[in-house]
């Protein structure tokens, strides 16, 4: 089951209400395609738009996103 939230009394904006689609790959990253903002733990926050490719494994060194790590290591998953 998917987790999703509706906050009381908010209505839905246009950003909310377009699809981002996310594919797993096996053995690599999420792919994301679509309009993104990503919050890191410092509350900076990076709009994407298009294809952004997340880490998985946890080796990249420019995490969130992925450098390809996931092949030096043998991630599966």
């Amino acid at each position: 089951m998917a987790l999703t939230y509706k906050m009381k009394g908010a209505e839905p904006t246009a950003a909310s209400t377009a699809t981002t689609h996310i594919a797993v790959m096996q053995n690599g990253p999420l792919i994301l395609d679509g309009e993104l903002a990503i919050t890191d733990a410092n509350g900076n926050t990076t709009t994407k738009v298009g294809k952004t490719a997340l880490c998985r494994c946890g080796h990249s060194q420019n995490k969130t996103y992925c450098d390809g790590a996931h092949a030096r290591v043998g991630f599966e998953g």
